[in-house]
């Protein structure tokens, strides 16, 4: 049980303010099959924030704050299963941790020539009372929890533009982002520090300058691979591209044909890539205002396999579903 009591003080002047918090935190737990016995903390979490606006068009943002946080995972009074083949011993206490963050953000945005520009950038230093140690066998993973301190930094850096032409019926934004976190890894009595990073660029595109079509187009690269440790092979390179592209057609009143596709090239390993594709489509004929007629096409291109491949730069996840093929729907509907 958590009780939380918020002073807040706010410095206002004439282009910005400067507030600052100081939260005092009262938790108690108690967990009834835990021989740990239960406890109460009484912490602070106090907390600055400071905004400023050099002009209409500039905005800055600074904060930052240190606080204590409880676990939020599972607690059971035995072990369970969370795979067929992971077993999960869970703490006979809550977990805390505390961390210390930091953040910036600048903004630009020119509502006349419909331009906006921003920039973010954000740091954590976190300790936790303890960490999982995962034990991989023939048959069974086990997953235990070890009380010693485990220190984690992260860094977020973002940045993003957007524009908008309004006589071309165009808008485009592109963002930047890139993360690295700095967490330790401990498996079958071996713990080690492992730096995962991320880069990823993304584009939006927006097309709607006749009321009859719009177009939209977004794709996205991804960029993952970890630092190199003891023991490491180095080859922890991956890149993954995605692309999603929507059409609308309304050619009269009534009808929209609606069609979507949907393509990713995700490297699995290093050097060997899966493909997916699909398109899906839909039409709707509205003839009066009480009666609808669809027509719903899935998977058009009838495929048979899902595959999925995700590398956050500390974990790396590959999985591949069978799909039902494709399927095709028409609807009637009536409104009263």
């Amino acid at each position: 049980m958590k009780h939380s009591l918020t002073p807040e003080y706010v410095v206002r002047y004439g282009r910005g303010h400067v507030t600052t918090s100081l939260p005092v935190n009262v938790f108690t737990q108690r967990v009834p099959w835990s021989s740990a016995g239960g406890k109460t903390e009484i912490y602070l979490s106090p907390d600055i924030s400071w905004r400023h606006e050099f002009s209409p068009m500039w905005r800055l943002n600074v904060s930052g704050g240190t606080g204590l946080d409880e676990s939020d995972e599972v607690m059971a009074g035995t072990a369970y299963y969370s795979g067929y083949r992971t077993r999960v011993t869970t703490p006979d206490r809550i977990g805390m941790t505390r961390s210390t963050r930091a953040s910036l953000s600048l903004r630009y945005a020119d509502m006349v020539t419909m331009f906006v520009w921003n920039f973010m950038a954000m740091a954590s230093w976190s300790r936790a009372d303890h960490y999982n140690e995962y034990s991989y066998g023939e048959g069974l993973t086990t997953v235990s929890p070890v009380w010693e301190n485990a220190d984690i930094r992260s860094l977020y850096v973002m940045t993003s533009a957007n524009k908008t032409v309004s006589s071309a019926g165009l808008a485009v934004k592109g963002t930047l982002n890139y993360n690295r976190t700095v967490a330790p890894v401990a498996q079958n009595g071996r713990k080690i520090n492992v730096t995962g990073n991320v880069f990823s660029a993304a584009m939006t595109l927006r097309w709607d300058k006749l009321d009859w079509i719009t177009v939209a187009e977004r794709p996205t690269f991804n960029l993952t691979w970890q630092d190199l440790y003891d023991g490491s092979t180095g080859n922890n390179v991956l890149a993954n591209f995605y692309n999603e592209a929507d059409l609308h057609l309304f050619p009269f009143k009534g009808l929209e044909v609606s069609v979507s596709w949907e393509y990713n090239m995700l490297e699995v390993e290093r050097g060997r890539y899966r493909h997916n594709s699909f398109i899906d489509a839909s039409a709707h004929y509205a003839p009066t205002k009480k009666v609808e007629l669809g027509l719903t096409v899935s998977n058009l291109l009838d495929r048979k396999v899902y595959e999925e491949a995700s590398f956050t730069g500390m974990n790396y996840n590959y999985f591949s579903l069978p799909l039902r093929g494709r399927e095709i729907m028409l609807s009637v509907t009536f409104s009263i």
